[in-house]
């Protein structure tokens, strides 16, 4: 459960509030844990997402700092806690933001969905260690009020919103393919015929490239996000232990980052 500690902060002037998460368990509703977080100002805190993967790590995500008569000073916060509570890792906004959403896809990416000054901003993170990955902007030409994101099961994320004045007669909704390339000159989500590939696959357990000089480092990453570092011997990597399925090798080659399906038999 998460929340802010002053809801009605907006209404009544206050500019204080922290946001509390707890941890209860689900068979007896007991409070395993709580933490509680305050901005670096002191001032209101309010959370307005939150993402669970399939390792219990729990994602939350809104804006501190929110001081309603200083707009300027709101930014967005994006927190991970462990399973047991302990803090993963934090990341803030540099200028006026707030995060509407947060979505866990089958690659154990985390869709972030983030409101700026003139503009919406889609960016993906490796969820388990929060490096950034890629994102994609998208232009409005006027103040954001009511929104909301949703996500699909292709991973596609849906952000709906209206004008932030009164008599506000304008509602849009943008569609992100997060599959997508969203920045071709930094990342490739997915090979494609041209990309430097691993071979053969499916395969049993060894791993050849296909050019002549191999990644020095590579990333095994299961379904459920757990991540194993390998090392090449010359073209060759030799897979971990893995039951039969479909696994993600991620691996930068010449400056970019490329991520192969690989299937295991």
């Amino acid at each position: 459960l998460c929340g802010p500690t002053n809801p009605n902060g907006g209404l009544n002037g206050n500019s204080t509030g922290d946001i509390v998460l707890s941890r209860i368990n689900g068979t007896t509703g007991q409070t395993t844990w709580t933490q509680t977080y305050n901005g670096t100002d002191n001032k209101r805190d309010e959370v307005y997402c939150m993402a669970l993967d399939p390792l219990n790590n729990i994602y939350i995500a809104g804006s501190e700092n929110i001081q309603d008569v200083v707009a300027a000073y709101n930014r967005s916060i994006l927190l991970q806690y462990t399973a047991t509570g302990q803090v993963g890792y934090s990341k803030k906004g540099n200028s006026t933001s707030v995060i509407n959403g947060l979505f866990i896809n089958p690659l154990q990416q985390l869709l972030c969905v983030q409101v700026l000054t003139g503009q919406v901003k889609l960016t993906k993170y490796q969820a388990s260690s929060g490096l950034g990955l890629d994102s994609l902007n998208y232009p409005v030409n006027y103040a954001i009020g009511k929104a909301d994101a949703v996500c699909n099961a292709n991973a596609d994320v849906f952000f709906t919103y209206s004008e932030a004045h009164c008599g506000a007669n304008h509602v849009e909704a943008l569609r992100f393919c997060s599959r997508a390339v969203c920045n071709p000159n930094a990342i490739n989500d997915f090979e494609t015929s041209s990309s430097p590939l691993f071979y053969p696959n499916p395969t049993q357990g060894l791993l050849h490239f296909s050019e002549t000089t191999c990644p020095s480092t590579l990333q095994w990453i299961s379904m459920d996000g757990r991540c194993e570092t390998l090392q090449p011997i010359g073209r060759t990597v030799s897979i971990p232990y893995s039951a039969k399925g479909v696994y993600i090798l991620q691996y930068t080659y010449q400056g970019r980052l490329y991520r192969q399906r690989i299937v295991v038999e």
